[in-house]
């Protein structure tokens, strides 16, 4: 059973549950997935669940990202990928911020976009963040749109700091407040972006 978080029009956030375990291992030993996030292939069950608790056990949050899928009987969930908060500095008000769909049939349908947008109302009306950062490299240019896209603002890059398939890559950090958000989150809400 699904614990819903928050739901939009395309999906929803649920709390990450251990039922997802196999569908996420599955998709972060994709090649085309996992391409451009840090850690490395192959992944057991037994590392993600490990991973799972010890978010746990470290106060991060994981998000359950549910696309919602209209069927004639109504409305249904599919578990497509992971948001998350992580190495939260509480007494800073900071957290940084990763997500990956891997189900594949849901890209480039506007839900992880609607995904983060939601991921940061919790971030900024819920847990109180001043600021939340993430990182890509310069390859992921679809990462860095989807950042762009609800808000966050480059500040600084690492040249040749990570090395993706054997190349060095340059790391681009973004951060992103309340006051940048908001006006996206307003757009979404009024429905001017769909």
């Amino acid at each position: 059973m699904h614990s819903i978080i928050m739901q939009g029009r395309r999906c929803a956030l649920a709390h990450m549950q251990e039922e997802y375990l196999t569908l996420h291992t599955a998709y972060m030993n994709d090649p085309e997935v996992n391409r451009f996030i840090r850690s490395r292939p192959p992944f057991s069950i037994e590392q993600q669940r490990e991973w799972l608790w010890e978010r746990a056990r470290a106060g991060d949050r994981v998000y359950a990202v549910l696309a919602l899928d209209h069927t004639g009987t109504g409305e249904q969930f599919t578990f497509v990928g992971v948001m998350d908060f992580h190495n939260t500095d509480w007494e800073h008000h900071t957290a940084h911020s990763a997500s990956v769909i891997g189900d594949k049939r849901y890209w480039r349908k506007g839900i992880a976009r609607e995904a983060r947008l939601m991921q940061l109302k919790i971030g900024f009306d819920e847990l109180h963040f001043h600021w939340i950062f993430s990182e890509t490299v310069r390859a992921n240019v679809r990462s860095q749109r989807l950042f762009e896209s609800t808000g966050y603002e480059l500040f600084t890059v690492l040249p040749q700091a990570r090395s993706v398939e054997g190349t060095l890559q340059d790391e681009l950090r973004y951060r992103v407040s309340r006051a940048l958000w908001l006006p996206h989150w307003e757009r979404y809400c009024g429905g001017a972006e769909t």
